[in-house]
């Protein structure tokens, strides 16, 4: 049976608005290189995380949160930076099983090990970038400390020439590399300053 152009027309149509229906599943943000987050950052420290907690304040009207204690082991940036401090984070789990996640938004584990690039909100010191300042470190059998940076999630645009905001791609080579070569950029972005 042939198809007649209005029915092409249409069938594109339906396919078209099916997938523009379709929810989005990143958060657009805009990207940060690691010499501006640092600039930014008011703590970089290398940190693991102690505990998870879901925190459910919708009966202040509040909404749901992710409190994530840290135990800094090292300081690269930052003046009076504690031993240990509690990130609290949008989204969660309530007890009555509602979640709230936003995509882009970094998820901990305990355990999980990261470098942090930490800005100061009026809500406390929160990653850089959502994901962005947030690079997550992982040893090799040599005894080499790589860091991926995280950031799933996000939809990451920048400002071409112009001041027009494009897509921007992610670095491939900034997703993985030695922990040593990103302190030395943090450094290095400091001696600017």
């Amino acid at each position: 049976m042939k198809e007649s152009p209005v029915t092409r027309t249409l069938l594109s149509f339906l396919i078209f608005l099916t997938l523009a229906a379709t929810p989005a599943l990143a958060t657009t943000v805009m990207k940060v290189e690691v010499p501006d987050m640092t600039q930014t950052s008011e703590w970089v420290v290398r940190a693991q995380v102690v505990s998870v907690e879901n925190v459910d304040l919708r009966r202040d009207g509040r909404g749901l949160f992710t409190d994530v204690e840290l135990r800094i082991t090292e300081v690269y940036r930052g003046q009076k930076v504690p031993q240990r401090y509690t990130m609290r984070m949008i989204g969660g789990k309530g007890a009555d099983g509602m979640s709230l996640w936003i995509p882009g938004m970094p998820r901990f584990k305990v355990g999980q090990e990261s470098v942090l690039f930490l800005e100061r909100t009026s809500a406390g010191h929160i990653p850089c970038g959502l994901g962005q300042g947030v690079w997550n470190v992982r040893p090799d059998q040599k005894g080499n400390h790589w860091v991926t940076q995280g950031g799933q999630g996000m939809h990451l645009v920048q400002r071409d020439h112009t001041g027009r905001l494009k897509e921007a791609h992610a670095t491939p080579v900034t997703s993985m590399r030695l922990l040593h070569d990103l302190v030395t950029e943090i450094y290095a972005a400091q001696q600017g300053n």
